[in-house]
């Protein structure tokens, strides 16, 4: 038996867990690359599934909370807001069906940012000032 995978790319880099899963329904199988991805905010992962046998059908992907986490009909997700969700690749007419578990984090620190001060407000104690 021959297995059909279907290719997908990277978009951007990000920080992943790597294992598979796998759901089968009546001799249809879908198998995802990952099934835990953890992203910032605005960064995309583009998902890989396999489906046997090789007369591969439609996959049909979803995202369980797209305020969260956005996926593209080719399975490319991005991150939207902070939080967990499940991404769905199901293949069409058919139950089998796998999910990769996608955790968002805010990648603004404000701890980084810039401070803003003007030099009027700063005082050296024993120092005096003219205005």
């Amino acid at each position: 038996m021959m297995l059909k995978t279907i290719p997908l790319l990277v978009a951007m880099s990000f920080v992943m867990s790597c294992s598979q899963t796998e759901v089968s329904s009546e001799n249809v199988s879908i198998v995802l690359n990952i099934n835990s991805i953890k992203l910032s905010v605005g960064e995309t992962y583009q998902l890989n599934a396999t489906v046997r046998p090789d007369n591969a059908q439609t996959i049909v992907w979803s995202s369980v909370n797209a305020d969260i986490c956005s996926v593209s009909e080719t399975g490319l997700v991005t991150a939207v807001s902070p939080g967990e969700t499940l991404i769905v690749a199901k293949v069409a007419d058919n139950s089998a069906s796998a999910s990769c578990f996608v955790h968002v984090e805010n990648d603004n620190h404000d701890e980084d940012k810039d401070l803003d001060i003007e030099m009027s407000d700063v005082k050296a104690p024993g120092l005096e000032y003219e205005n």
